[in-house]
This record gives structure tokens, sequence and C-alpha cells, in this order.
């Protein structure tokens, strides 16, 4: 049998409601303690009666302070949702950004930047992935955006795939071999860094060659165009994920590198750790 609690949180007058925020707070952690499975928010305007006001808000400040109790809205307005859109506060050309993360997790790790009436840019926080200290997170950022730019893009009108592998950099090399030319030999390393937007560019041209980019934990790129010899069978992924996330998802297992993969057939944007997938992004829309 499992137990959950409908909250109702009174506050008898505008001096009290930060006082009675934080006992809320607090019965909700006493009620994980318990053992409660649910705690359900009921949302009420302009009568004390529900003190934090937006639920959804409570909510994110309860999963901060939480990590086994499940939230959910008893009562949720949804006229109160999309009330800048409706009294057309929005423009086109606006900026809003969006906090989201992957289902089942209890923090945002990703940032959604949409601007009205033209697409979109999405980009992830690295510091919840949990991808380790030598990992920059302005490097692995650089490059979750730039695999989503491959995705929406692609090559001359057409959807391409690739992969980015990241980190422990000497043994990725040894477990790879170059399947062309490599366009980044015997340029000096401060021009080949991803950080610098002339060389993100440039690596959108050189996605469409086959294999993979081999990226130092600083951001600078040693190779494209390497072949990843891994035991693709040493990884169990989802069914309809192919050869480049198998390969991708590998790479990570036999070395301590991060992969970055851009599916060809969707542009979904996948980055592994250890073998599993520590991010998700799909796109919203595919240039064509």
């Amino acid at each position: 049998m499992k137990f959950g609690w409908l909250t109702l949180s009174m506050s008898p007058s505008p001096e009290e409601d930060a006082v009675r925020i934080d006992d809320q707070i607090a019965q909700v952690c006493y009620a994980e303690a318990l053992g409660f499975s649910d705690v359900w928010l009921t949302e009420h305007y302009f009568t004390g009666e529900s003190v934090y006001n937006d639920s959804l808000m409570f909510a994110a400040a309860l999963a901060m302070k939480t990590s086994r109790i499940h939230l959910g809205t008893g009562v949720l307005v949804p006229s109160n949702r999309i009330a800048a859109v409706t009294a057309n506060v929005l423009k086109d050309g606006e900026d809003v950004l969006c906090l989201t993360g992957r289902a089942g997790a209890r923090l945002p790790d990703t940032v959604v930047r949409l601007q009205i009436g033209r697409g979109f840019e999405e980009k992830a926080s690295i510091d919840t992935q949990g991808l380790g200290a030598e990992f920059s997170s302005q490097v692995v950022e650089a490059l979750v955006s730039l695999a989503m730019a491959i995705g929406h893009e692609g090559f001359e009108g057409h959807p391409i795939g690739t992969i980015f592998v990241l980190g422990d950099s000497t043994v990725v090399m040894e477990k790879s071999k170059q399947l062309t030319l490599n366009p980044f030999q015997g340029i000096s390393e401060t021009e080949r860094n991803v950080l610098d937007p002339r060389i993100r560019e440039a690596i959108k041209n050189f996605a469409v060659l086959d294999g993979a980019f081999v990226i130092r934990e600083d951001g600078v790129v040693l190779a494209a165009g390497r072949y990843l010899q891994t035991g693709e069978g040493k990884v169990e992924l989802p069914l309809g994920l192919g050869a480049r996330h198998a390969a991708a998802a590998a790479i990570t297992v036999e070395t301590r590198a991060v992969a970055i993969s851009v599916s060809q057939s969707s542009g979904a944007v996948r980055v592994f750790k250890g073998g599993q997938t520590a991010l998700e992004l799909q796109q919203v829309a595919r240039r064509s």
C-alpha cells in the first residue's frame, strides 16, 4: 500500500508567507523520510489558501530538497500557464528561456532558448551530468551546441550524422584508425580549438566525412575521419539506434572518454559516458 499527501498550505497574512513556505518544504521532506510515495500540490489564487501560488515553481523547489518522493499537481490552473502568449506580450524576435530535463530526473539539466518566430537554439548545461572534473563544461557545451546545429542544418540541405569523442585522446587514437586525410594535421593547436567559432564552422563542413572527431579535454581537435575500432557488442542500446551510436557508446566503455553522437535520421544528439546515455536532445525542427 502506498500513501500520498495532498497539500493545502494556508497563510493568514502576507507577512507570514515566507515562514509558511519554509514550513511546507520541511513537511514534504519529513513526509519523504516517513515513507510517503508522493505529494500533490494545489493551486489557489488571491485567497491565501495556497501560499506558494505557482505549484510548478514550488515543485521545482521541492525537487531540490528531496530525492525519492514523487511530486505532482493536484490542482493546476491552465489559463495561468500561457498568459504571456495569450496577452500578446511575446513578440517576434524575443527570446524565451525554458528549463527542462531528462525523464525521471529530479533537476533540470538543459536550457532551451526559443526565439519567437525564428527557430531555436538548444544548449545543455553539463554541470549536472556527472561527466567528470577533467571535462571543461565550456568545451562540452560548445560541442553539444555544435552537434545540435549539425543535426538541424545537415550539409548542403542533406542530413548527416557524426561522432565527437572527447577526452582520453591518447587511448582513443590507439583504438581508432584514420579513414581519410586528417584535415587538422599540421595546424597549430591554437588554431584548432572548438572554442573558436571559426573551427566550429570548419567542423560543420568536415562532419560530412565518415568517421569520428577526436578531441582533447581542452578542446583541441586532434583528428577527423577516425574509424573507432571498438567491441560494439559490449553495450546495450534502445531499439532503433544503429552502428554510429553503438560505436560512440562502446568507445566510452573502453576508454575514459565522452562521446557525442548526431543521428543522421533524426538529428537527435546523445552524450554517452561509460556506455550509458548521459544526455539526449531531440530536434524541434530540421532545415530542409
